[in-house]
């Protein structure tokens, strides 16, 4: 219980921005401070996805086939399927939220104009909508692992994976 107080604590990083500070910094240099935080979140979920998920899928996909190729079909299957999610899921969002609310026409309509004001809400909804789905499995995933370290390999190695997770979450909480 300790660990997940810890973590979720964590999560509040981003009000770092509200110090002062910081705000106007980022107030009067907002394309820098864009560009280094973009690059700053994209190395984050680059360097989990390459460091640790695919390296680790492949041993632990591997596990249950004898085959080669009924490993490989498996494990490409699921990297194709986790880039097309954010597209399925802007697709799923920009209907519900836009095409539900009778916008459908008018933003068809002001895009071809070159409107881009009117297109502020469905960017708002891909945004919010990947952040929401991406936070949630984040933190499931975290917990699992944190609780499988606990459970199987003892207390010193769950605070371990803690240590590990407060300190990835920091920057993903940043990028969030």
């Amino acid at each position: 219980m300790g660990t997940a107080v810890l973590v979720n604590i964590v999560t509040l990083a981003g009000v770092i921005f509200m110090v002062p500070f910081i705000n106007k910094a980022a107030t009067n240099y907002a394309n820098e401070f864009e560009c280094i935080m973009c690059g700053f979140s994209a190395g984050a979920i680059a360097s989990c996805a390459f460091y640790l998920l695919l390296f680790e899928s492949t041993h632990l996909i591997a596990v249950e086939f004898s085959e080669e190729v009924d490993t490989l079909w498996r494990w490409g299957t699921m990297i194709l399927l986790g880039a097309f999610l954010p597209v399925l899921a802007h697709n799923i969002a920009e209907y519900v939220v836009v095409l539900q609310q009778g916008l459908g026409k008018q933003l068809t309509a002001d895009a071809e104009k070159g409107d881009a004001e009117s297109l502020a809400l469905p960017n708002k909804v891909r945004l919010v909508t990947g952040v929401l789905i991406g936070d949630f499995f984040h933190n499931l995933c975290d917990g699992f692992f944190i609780g499988a370290a606990f459970k199987g390999c003892g207390s010193t190695f769950g605070w371990t994976v803690a240590a590990g997770t407060i300190g990835h979450e920091v920057a993903q909480e940043l990028a969030d």
